[in-house]
């Protein structure tokens, strides 16, 4: 009889234990499988807010204002860094908003565009005609719909560093991009992050555009006054291909404050060029190579050469300014660009974005 009893309760034991172990065997397997977390692999704030939210369907977007000099930060004009003594541009409030889907914790899909309000602050300033000769070709009184985008991404670690990548296409619905031809454009960019010592990030941003474009002919081509865009004047102003390896360096002051400068220093891009084309007004009408400031075309110094070569950017541009980790999903960064060439405060831009996400 004890023998039945004993048996009986090894029985049960067995029974009971059983569920009990493949139990815990499953709470083993799913803790081993811990859901994988973006944010272990990237650590960096600002590249930490440019990965999107950890949501499935998540908005995403920015805010920038993009003022005058240092001088006359809220000015209707903007310096043109890469021509100082050249016309001017004019400041802007751009915003931008988005879609996300998140396919898995690194990568997502994006679906973008973005709006433009030329001359912000124009009511303390009057109306853009105001703001000089070189600014009336904009007629920009109404907010102005940017280019649509569709992007592909992927953040993580790769072979230990923090990296980026993407892959977007994009449609362009600005005139002045549209009247020398353009009619869509790819891009891919990546960006790597090293950390030498605990608060110093140094990083590479590198990217290559493609557009697709069309000839100018026929009057296919209008500029913002409505008048027809020669073949000539469109190939002077049109990129085929670009490229940039852009550097930069932060410092961390705090985990929320960081000093961060950007290095654009090294561009590159497609010209097409032909002996002549372009009036110099300094040597009284003397042919030189086009440029992308003229304003004087000669149609009879010569056809453009249907081959574009590449050519890097004869200006260096930096930006130096204070990135704010304001949370996970917003980062602000208030900043003043300038040529290394000509650092003054009267020719150096200052701007604020602040990028989020929803």
């Amino acid at each position: 009889m004890l023998k039945i009893v004993f048996g009986f309760i090894f029985a049960f034991s067995v029974v009971q234990y059983t569920p009990t172990v493949m139990a815990k065997a499953k709470h083993s397997k799913k803790s081993k499988k811990k859901k994988k977390n973006v944010d272990n692999e990237i650590t960096n704030a600002r590249m930490r807010q440019a990965s999107g939210a950890k949501k499935k369907w998540s908005f995403s977007g920015g805010l920038g204002y993009y003022g005058g000099s240092l001088t006359k930060p809220f000015g209707a004009q903007r310096i043109n860094l890469y021509d100082p003594t050249g016309d001017p541009s004019i400041t802007a409030l751009s915003s931008s908003v988005g879609v996300r889907y998140r396919i898995n914790p690194n990568s997502s899909i994006s679906l973008g565009l973005g709006l433009t309000y030329y001359e912000p602050l124009r009511v303390f300033q009057g109306s853009i005609d105001d703001a000089g000769e070189a600014l009336k070709d904009y007629k920009l009184k109404n907010i102005i719909l940017s280019s649509p985008s569709l992007s592909w991404s992927y953040y993580g670690k790769v072979f230990g560093r923090q990296q980026s990548f993407s892959l977007s296409l994009s449609v362009p619905t600005n005139v002045r991009a549209k009247s020398y031809g353009s009619i869509a454009s790819v891009g891919l960019s990546h960006s790597v992050i090293f950390n030498p010592k605990k608060k110093i990030s140094v990083g590479v941003y590198t990217g290559f555009g493609y557009s697709f474009l069309k000839k100018c002919e026929n009057n296919q081509c209008q500029d913002s006054k409505g008048e027809n865009v020669t073949h000539a004047k469109a190939l002077s102003q049109q990129t085929k291909m670009s490229a940039y390896v852009t550097p930069f360096f932060e410092y961390a002051i705090t985990p929320k404050y960081s000093f961060r400068t950007v290095f654009s220093w090294f561009d590159f891009e497609t010209r097409y060029s032909r002996p002549g084309g372009c009036a110099d007004s300094r040597e009284s009408g003397t042919p030189e190579p086009p440029r992308a400031d003229c304003t004087t075309w000669i149609e009879e110094a010569g056809d453009y050469s249907e081959t574009a070569k590449w050519q890097s950017s004869p200006t260096r541009t930096q930006s130096v300014g204070l990135g704010i980790a304001y949370s996970r999903d917003i980062y602000i960064y208030p900043n003043f660009q300038f040529n290394i060439k000509n650092i003054k405060p009267e020719l150096s831009n200052v701007a604020v974005s602040v990028s989020f996400s929803l």
